[in-house]
């Protein structure tokens, strides 16, 4: 296989296209899994539905917001599937509580769940960009830059569906933007401003005559998901480095980075 076909089988994966739908399932369960071991880490105590309705709001809070916003069906009451992945993560990790922190306390466990988790929120955050670029009509900024789809709302949809449950549950509010600029927010933001703005009404056709890549969509969505894979990739090769904003998943830098930090000490 050529580089550009290895390229475009990884783009299949990351998309869960054709013979990889079942990817689906890997990603849920990891993104789930590290919401479940928050859940747990932050009350070890908790009940099981206490847990349950909270590992639903956490997981699933933000697309719930954006379907609102959009007048839409919420998208886990409306896909069986999420619910039955969530339930059956819950369900394992609260039986060995020990199991998701023990994976994710590993390296090679901490990159499987951050993977995982960025690839199915960046998903989620697609799923409502187009769901507000579908539902919504186009305003007066859509009328003035010549666009025939909205441009606001599936920002704003986007955004708010990308970050997951950064706001929930609603004793939380808007905590997570005060301390610091956090990464679900912000990536979701610019997730969802580079769909839109890649719309062929809008910068698309221009972005495709320099890179003639970008005319096939599901580039431009493959494109997305590698800025939400790659970014918490090196804030966890480069520890501080957090230019989007700090991801709690980042926990520790794999296993060979910290050997070669420790060696270079004691040679000092």
């Amino acid at each position: 296989m050529s580089p550009f076909e290895m390229l475009g089988m990884v783009k299949s994966v990351a998309l869960f296209d054709g013979d990889f739908s079942w990817v689906f399932w890997v990603c849920l369960i990891g993104y789930c899994a590290g919401n479940c071991a928050a859940i747990l880490t932050a009350t070890p105590k908790i009940r099981f539905v206490h847990g349950l309705v909270l590992l639903t709001l956490n997981s699933y809070g933000g697309s719930t917001i954006a379907a609102i916003l959009c007048g839409e069906p919420v998208p886990f009451v409306v896909n069986e599937k999420l619910i039955v992945g969530l339930v059956g993560t819950w369900v394992v990790s609260y039986t060995l509580p020990g199991l998701p922190k023990m994976i994710k306390s590993t390296s090679i466990g901490s990159l499987l769940i951050s993977t995982c988790f960025e690839i199915m929120r960046c998903h989620v955050m697609m799923i409502c960009q187009n769901m507000a670029a579908s539902v919504l009509k186009p305003g007066w900024l859509s009328a003035t830059l010549g666009a025939t789809v909205p441009v606001i709302g599936p920002i704003i949809a986007g955004a708010v569906g990308g970050c997951g449950g950064g706001f929930f549950p609603l004793d939380k509010g808007l905590k997570p933007l005060e301390a610091e600029t956090a990464w679900r927010v912000t990536s979701g933001f610019y997730g969802a401003m580079w769909l839109t703005l890649l719309h062929p009404s809008l910068y698309g056709a221009t972005a495709a005559k320099y890179f003639p890549v970008l005319a096939d969509w599901s580039w431009v969505r493959f494109c997305a998901l590698c800025f939400f894979v790659v970014s918490p990739l090196v804030q966890m090769l480069v520890p501080g480095l957090n230019v989007f904003g700090n991801n709690p998943l980042v926990s520790k830098p794999p296993v060979f980075l910290a050997n070669s930090a420790t060696a270079n000490k004691k040679k000092n």
